[in-house]
């Protein structure tokens, strides 16, 4: 099931949702606006091969730094993010982008393996979306890389 969503700073994207399995861990959840799409499934994180760089804007904002979900990165159980009430994945990136505007804005997204947001969260600055990612994900820190777009 796919849809077009508007964030909250204006733009449109078309975000893509996932297919089957349970995440089940009751740890506290982060519950993501209705704006998202319904997602017929759900999966709990898991490790996808992407070797393909992010594209150079997702959603329409400049990715500053992404990080691949890989055998030392984990999630750590402290969130759950939720689609309509309902565990989203499966997580293969997160990306941080520029959301400009004043005060200056930052989004980390959540990507499946095709860079398509299933989540995201907003912050006012790059280290709070790092250490957002870090309290989500165990070794996160040493998975971010700075584009290179030619």
């Amino acid at each position: 099931m796919s849809k077009e969503t508007v964030f909250t700073n204006g733009c449109k994207c078309h975000i893509t949702g996932a297919s089957s399995g349970v995440l089940d861990a009751p740890v506290p959840v982060l519950t993501v606006s209705s704006s998202h799409p319904l997602m017929r499934g759900v999966m709990p994180l898991c490790e996808i091969d992407m070797n393909a760089m992010p594209p150079r804007e997702i959603c329409e904002m400049p990715v500053l730094r992404f990080a691949q979900m890989g055998p030392k990165v984990a999630a750590t159980g402290n969130t759950i993010h939720t689609v309509n009430g309902r565990p989203a994945g499966p997580i293969s990136a997160l990306a941080i982008c520029d959301g400009g505007g004043t005060p200056q804005s930052f989004y980390l997204f959540s990507c499946d393996a095709d860079w398509n947001v299933i989540t995201d969260t907003h912050h006012l600055s790059i280290d709070e979306a790092l250490n957002q990612a870090s309290f989500e994900y165990n070794n996160i820190h040493s998975a971010w890389q700075q584009p290179k777009h030619g």
